[in-house]
């Protein structure tokens, strides 16, 4: 749940900062920005740890769906879970050998 929940704030902090007549305050809008950029920073490696992404994935809840980045984002998540299949498969046939 952890990813889609980043990328999801992070598209509503983008779909804000885009929207000038909700802010009539220039300070509002520094806030969101340094949200933005504080969000990347601390949580930014979530999006590439396998872990999080598979995890993600597997959860019927959210499956393919958060993934923003198009075809090539989605080609790069399956292969991941293919590898981490295969890798899991191996394991356990060299412990049943």
């Amino acid at each position: 749940m952890f990813p889609p929940a980043v990328w999801l704030f992070q598209q509503s902090l983008a779909s804000r900062k885009d929207d000038k007549a909700e802010y009539s305050v220039l300070h509002v809008q520094h806030v969101t920005q340094n949200w933005s950029v504080s969000l990347e920073k601390q949580l930014g490696h979530v999006r590439n740890d396998g872990h999080y992404v598979i995890a993600t994935v597997l959860d019927p809840r959210f499956k393919m769906k958060w993934i923003s980045g198009g075809a090539t984002e989605e080609a790069t998540v399956k292969s991941l879970l293919a590898y981490s299949i295969d890798k899991e498969q191996a394991s356990l046939l060299m412990v049943l050998v």
